[in-house]
């Protein structure tokens, strides 16, 4: 039996789709998940597929794209298209694969992976973790005999207009200026917003513009009943706080605004689209949207889920990429295992003129030690230092280490919405 991995070339894209085609013997993503828009820029290079006697039979692709947090601009392999065709499962090939991928993109120059994943056990087994959180929201005015939401109908809803093509670029630039506030998230290059005409339209999309142009659009629409992104969370299909058989469902997608003006209106033109369904959906939203929109009301049904996955690939290149990191007050060490053998060795934290300096190879009195794991989750601005430490989930030289490192790592607000979904 010959075996080997390898890249594809430009005509063997296809074999990709063949394989995920293969991979289960019933369809598994629900046809909510399958109508999503998914933003995949896969070139060859991004690809791996492993073959057996010449067949294709495992393939996992791993784009590159471009991930904000804090004041940097990180690069990110995005993971996905993992998938074994059933008759060659429980034969380690995607576990091939899973090293095969994450030694790519390492050289590649990638700091950072990340992936949406039911299977949180599998990947962590190759240094991924839970990275971020998702909030999902639900209001069934029915269930409480209410006749009618009980989101505020502002005043300005009635100068809300459907998406015009012309819109894209001042969608972006509030896209944009979102990203920027909450200082985490996927960045949209040109090309994703021409892959966007493909989907944004008249039906699902809505601005509102004041006085300084745009200051806010929303994209939306309303589907039959209850389908929520299977690929994103896992989620049991009898869940009794999700109920399917409602509907029809005002689903919201996206929102983002840039002034309170914004804000009222299309909440309030939200209000005024929900008399005509039985349920508003935002399965997936960070928490700073849903307060800042005014969607924690009653009786609204709000969850918090484990979303993505995420895992620093490069510890040392992915320490100085964050430009915003300030300088230790005392130089500090950290080493990370890894289970893919990367990132070997201590990585001395210093000051240098001010500015944070990583030095490979230098261990300090004040000293870390920590899975790959924990690092990313940190690194991520998902869990704190102290958290983990707390949790025995680190090792610290002493107690001043971890407030040296604690200091470091801010928290942050790690989410990838709807339409970031790869």
């Amino acid at each position: 039996m010959v075996e080997e991995i390898r890249h594809v070339a430009q005509d063997e894209m296809s074999l990709l789709t063949r394989i995920l085609e293969r991979c289960w013997p019933e369809p598994f993503e629900s046809e909510r998940a399958k109508q999503m828009p998914h933003f995949v820029p896969v070139s060859p290079d991004d690809v791996s597929v492993l073959f057996v006697n010449g067949q294709p039979v495992s393939c996992a692709a791993y784009p590159r794209r471009e991930l904000m947090i804090g004041e940097a601009r990180i690069h990110f392999g995005a993971l996905g298209c993992v998938a074994t065709i059933t008759d060659y499962q429980r034969r380690g090939y995607a576990s091939r694969l899973m090293v095969e991928a994450v030694r790519e993109m390492s050289k590649r120059g990638d700091h950072a992976s990340g992936l949406f994943t039911f299977s949180h056990a599998y990947y962590r087994r190759f240094g991924w973790e839970v990275g971020g959180d998702c909030w999902e929201l639900l209001i069934l005015p029915a269930e409480f005999a209410w006749e009618e939401f009980t989101l505020p109908t502002y005043r300005g809803h009635e100068k809300v207009r459907r998406f015009r093509a012309a819109d894209l670029e001042g969608i972006s630039l509030l896209y944009e200026g979102r990203l920027r506030r909450r200082g985490w998230g996927l960045t949209r290059p040109p090309k994703y917003w021409e892959w966007a005409k493909g989907w944004l339209n008249s039906e699902n999309c809505f601005v509102w513009e004041g006085y300084n142009g745009m200051e806010g659009y929303l994209v939306a629409e309303v589907i039959p009943c209850l389908q929520l992104p299977d690929e994103y969370v896992f989620r049991r299909p009898d869940d009794p706080l999700w109920p399917v058989d409602i509907g029809p469902v005002l689903h919201i997608v996206e929102m983002a605004v840039a002034t309170p003006a914004a804000r009222h209106a299309l909440v309030g033109y939200l209000a005024r689209w929900g008399k005509e369904v039985a349920a508003l959906a935002y399965p997936l939203a960070c928490r700073s949207d849903l307060e800042f929109c005014g969607f924690f009301v009653p009786p609204a049904r709000v969850r918090l889920m484990p979303s993505f996955m995420f895992r620093v690939i490069n510890a040392a290149k992915a320490l100085q990429a964050l430009v915003d990191l300030p300088a230790p007050e005392e130089p500090l060490s950290l080493a990370v295992a890894d289970p893919v053998g990367l990132n070997s060795g201590p990585l001395g934290i210093l000051s240098a003129d001010g500015c944070l300096q990583v030095v490979v190879g230098r261990r300090e009195r004040h000293h870390l030690e920590m899975d790959i794991q924990a690092f990313s989750q940190i690194y991520a601005g998902y869990r704190g230092i102290h958290d983990l430490w707390a949790l025995g989930r680190l090792q610290a030289s002493s107690e001043r280490a971890v407030v040296l490192a604690d200091q470091l790592f801010p928290p942050r607000e790690p989410f990838m919405g709807e339409l970031d979904l790869f």
